[in-house]
């Protein structure tokens, strides 16, 4: 049976990687701050919240956006 090369790509939305430190704000708007990401686990703390929350990797990519200020700082030191 021959392999068939259509040319297409896989497609879908590259999601941001998920690092210790990082900043992200929820639908919200409220900030939270990564504090690791180990076994398909995102653990995270608020702002004003002493407990680390836990989250799937799933779930916390549906309901977190990465803070726009942090990517804005990022890319220019990429840059430089």
């Amino acid at each position: 049976m021959a392999k068939k090369i259509t040319g297409v790509s896989a497609s879908g939305q590259a999601l941001p990687e998920i690092r210790p430190g990082d900043k992200w704000r929820d639908k919200s708007g409220c900030a939270v701050v990564i504090t690791g990401n180990q076994f398909n686990r995102v653990t995270y703390v608020r702002d004003g919240y002493s407990h680390p929350c836990v989250y799937p990797v799933d779930r916390f990519h549906r309901e977190f956006t990465r803070d726009a200020v942090v990517l804005a700082a990022t890319r220019r030191e990429a840059v430089e």
